[in-house]
């Protein structure tokens, strides 16, 4: 493809001459060529203005039809069951499933009223993980909780050097259960898998879930005083901890590395967080205890509030509906 990019001038006996530069672009090598007349060479340059203009328009064509194929090629993203967002947010809200649990067939142990041995590993892309680093002081957190939310245990099980896990937990009565396992890979950052556990028997199906109508619950010899913000593009959630007699509580103790710990798992199981304080000090002086939480969208949800006093775990449980209208706080009902 011959291609005249320029043009010069120079004397040759006497007259004055018009040449041009011709290149081959394939072949890397420039000419002289002689023009006659003064038309042609304009004829020439408009032609290869013109040609020009033409190669432009085709090479961004094809970086456009490119990028198109690009994009098109790319994975839809889709949201996660867990911590939405592939690991931990600044305020230690798990929310993104980056693994599978592989569960070892326990079939003909399982039952609901007596201890059930679990033993189990994670895979990531069909490998196993072994190399596990301390979580909030445990190196595996594991979630059960039964479909319709009315049962809920936090336990820790054993971690052995090649990954497997192995735990002791009693299911109070049968079900489908959810299984959420926090952990976090070394070198990686914090991260739920997610599973599902049928324990047999004859299936007592649970209340449908009702949001509590007053913020005020009393658990355990203490009042609670749950709101939920939802001003900010970040929802806090505060449990204002009271003694029955309405004593502000100042001695609540630091449970696995925080004032307290929170799960949040959507009325269909499909949506968890698993979050902790924002500020640990202000917990333990007023017994005041907000946590950082992003609920992935509108809804009802299970709250699981966990506090140590006196050295025993106090659960209190709670109902929202949910709604991100950024008003100064949600409804509780």
């Amino acid at each position: 493809m011959i291609f005249r990019i320029a043009q010069r001038e120079r004397f040759a006996l006497g007259r004055k001459q018009t040449f041009c530069i011709a290149g081959d672009f394939h072949r890397h090598y420039f000419r002289l060529e002689p023009l006659c007349y003064k038309h042609n060479l304009d004829e020439i340059m408009n032609y290869s203005l013109n040609r020009l203009q033409l190669y432009r328009c085709a090479l961004a064509s094809s970086f456009l039809l490119l990028a198109f194929v690009v994009i098109g090629c790319k994975e839809p993203s889709h949201p996660v069951d867990s911590h939405p967002s592939g690991g931990i947010d600044k305020h230690g809200s798990h929310t993104s499933q980056a693994a599978k649990i592989v569960l070892a067939d326990a079939s003909d142990k399982l039952q609901s009223g007596n201890p059930v041995t679990l033993q189990f590993h994670l895979e990531h892309e069909n490998r196993p993980i072994a190399d596990l680093v301390p979580l909030h002081e445990r190196l595996v957190h594991l979630i059960a909780i039964r479909e319709g939310l009315d049962q809920f245990s936090h336990i820790h099980p054993t971690v052995d050097a090649g990954g497997k896990m192995t735990v002791q937990l009693t299911f109070p009565v049968p079900g489908n259960y959810f299984l959420y396992v926090d952990y976090q890979p070394m070198g990686g950052s914090a991260s739920t898998a997610k599973t599902q556990l049928t324990i047999p028997g004859d299936v007592i199906r649970a209340m449908p879930l009702i949001p509590n109508e007053s913020p005020e619950i009393t658990v355990e010899n203490l009042k609670a005083r749950v709101t939920v913000d939802t001003a900010k593009s970040e929802a806090k959630v505060t449990f204002q901890i009271r003694d029955e007699d309405d004593t502000q509580v100042s001695d609540l103790q630091p449970y696995l590395g925080a004032m307290g710990h929170l799960v949040i798992v959507s009325a269909d199981g499909h949506q968890y967080v698993h979050a902790h304080p924002i500020d640990d000090a202000k917990a333990s002086l007023i017994g005041t205890v907000t946590f950082g939480a992003h609920f992935q969208q509108p809804g009802i949800y299970k709250l699981w509030g966990q506090f140590q006093r006196d050295d025993e775990i106090i659960t209190i449980p709670f109902v929202v509906d949910y709604q991100a209208t950024g008003d100064e706080h949600s409804k509780h009902r």
